[in-house]
């Protein structure tokens, strides 16, 4: 079940997280609280490959950046009509326990607030799979090395180039219905040797399943590529994409605006696989999260 945590910035509420094993707050500090401030943060069970979403509501010319272990990432929007959002993912190899995320805001008039929470991740163990395949799933062959090579820096391109706007407003939804594999983050050992780690889940699907943007967004990937296949990539704006990969069909053009449930190929069993499903990703830049994630964003 989903758990959507509001922080009042106004009343400086305390609010209880449910984590597995353990009961965490998440709070805002009192001495942040400031009438004219909002923020809610939208998730579902903090742990290694979950994405929040965090939204700041402010006045008009409101800047906001969030700082996490000595980083820092910046919120996007102009504040008033138009919150300030940023998305925040947790790699598969972050460790559990409880932080502190702080956020700087810069208001109109010059000054500067400082609000702060804790963030409990939820410790998260990833299954292991040894799978024996043909040679040809594993290594590839030399004609194809450029190919693969040119495919892995287009990747990096578009994954660094996400719109500013945020398209996917919408609750997210699976792409289509079937048995969900939930193998995020699997670590699989291919023949006794390869490792690699699984980014994204499975969904067992018959050859020519439609499939459906998962929420709105822009096309920025509908072409065939070595390891995946016939393959969709969805750019959500502020860094976000959905990725789609094996269809038998492409439905969808790069560059088209695709709407939150509109079919954008049909399922297949094209590059790399031993047969058809349809594998489902999630990407912040160029980091994987769980796509089941997503659905807990309410």
């Amino acid at each position: 079940m989903s758990v959507i945590q509001y922080l009042s910035v106004a009343a400086a509420l305390l609010l209880t997280l449910a984590v597995p094993g353990a009961s965490y707050a998440l709070e805002a500090a009192p001495a942040a609280a400031e009438k004219d401030l909002r923020l809610e943060v939208l998730h579902g069970t903090i742990q290694p490959g979950s994405i929040l979403k965090l939204s700041l509501t402010g006045p008009p010319g409101t800047n906001a950046a969030m700082s996490f272990q000595g980083s820092s990432r910046f919120f996007t929007g102009r504040g008033g009509d138009d919150p300030l959002v940023l998305f925040f993912g947790l790699g598969w190899d972050a460790r559990p326990g409880i932080y502190h995320v702080g956020i700087d805001v810069a208001m109109p008039d010059g000054s500067m607030k400082r609000l702060s929470f804790t963030l409990p991740i939820a410790e998260r163990n990833f299954p292991r799979q040894s799978i024996t395949v043909k040679d040809i799933f594993i290594t590839a062959p030399p004609e194809s090395v450029q190919r693969i090579a040119d495919e892995t820096v287009l990747l990096h391109r578009i994954f660094n180039a996400s719109s500013a706007e945020l398209y996917g407003k919408r609750s997210f939804i699976l792409p289509l219905s079937g048995k969900v594999s939930n193998n995020f983050g699997e670590w699989r050992i291919f023949n006794g040797t390869k490792n690699s780690r699984h980014r994204g889940i499975d969904i067992a699907c018959p050859v020519g399943t439609p499939v459906r943007a998962s929420n709105d967004g822009r096309i920025v990937i509908a072409r065939d590529l070595y390891y995946s296949g016939k393959t969709v990539i969805i750019d959500h704006g502020l860094g976000l994409f959905t990725f789609y990969c094996h269809f038998s069909q492409l439905n969808a053009a790069e560059g088209q605006f695709v709407s939150s449930g509109e079919i954008i190929g049909l399922a297949g069993a094209t590059g790399r696989v031993t047969g058809p499903h349809l594998h489902w990703g999630a990407f912040l830049g160029n980091l994987p999260v769980d796509p089941l994630s997503l659905l807990e964003m309410r």
